[in-house]
């Protein structure tokens, strides 16, 4: 920290700036960050075989190793699932630029419960991705997961997932 500054820096000072940007301000990076990484995309094999299958949010092949598509900060005490369909929204228009415009391979949306709502779902269905989030375990959901036979469920691979 002394290199590269003068004086030390309390984290307020970082946080005082952050609560001065506006949506817009974020999305000038955003949008620097994604075309960055579809012309780094088009160099080298970052996202080889994402025209085949690709998962979301971090983006991650069978062929290729995980890349960061996405992130947010959220304002203050605000929950995981705020703005997230914007997000998803986002994250999925990165990965069709990223891949070829005839490409009909899988994009799967996986993510936890925090994320597991009507924007979020609907994000991805407009985006042509198929979801697989997880859900509490309410009474409801148990009477869903009851009414599916045994031979509709479909094993996900993550060859590269990212483990805690």
């Amino acid at each position: 920290m002394k290199n590269l500054f003068v004086g030390t820096y309390a984290p307020s000072t970082l946080g005082s700036l952050f609560r001065a940007f506006t949506f817009g301000h974020v999305r000038q990076p955003d949008a620097v960050a994604w075309r960055w990484l579809v012309y780094v995309a088009a160099v080298t094999p970052t996202t080889t075989g994402i025209d085949e299958y690709a998962l979301i949010g971090i983006v991650s092949t069978p062929a290729a190793a995980p890349i960061i598509l996405g992130s947010r900060l959220r304002k203050g005490a605000a929950g995981s699932p705020r703005w997230a369909g914007k997000l998803v929204g986002d994250v999925l228009a990165t990965v069709r630029r990223l891949r070829y415009q005839a490409t009909s391979g899988l994009v799967l949306l996986r993510a936890d419960s925090a994320f597991y709502g009507h924007a979020v779902v609907c994000a991805a269905h407009r985006a042509g991705a198929k979801v697989s989030i997880t859900a509490r375990m309410d009474p409801a959901v148990k009477r869903a997961i009851a009414t599916i036979p045994d031979d509709a469920w479909t094993t996900i691979d993550s060859p590269n997932a990212i483990r805690d």
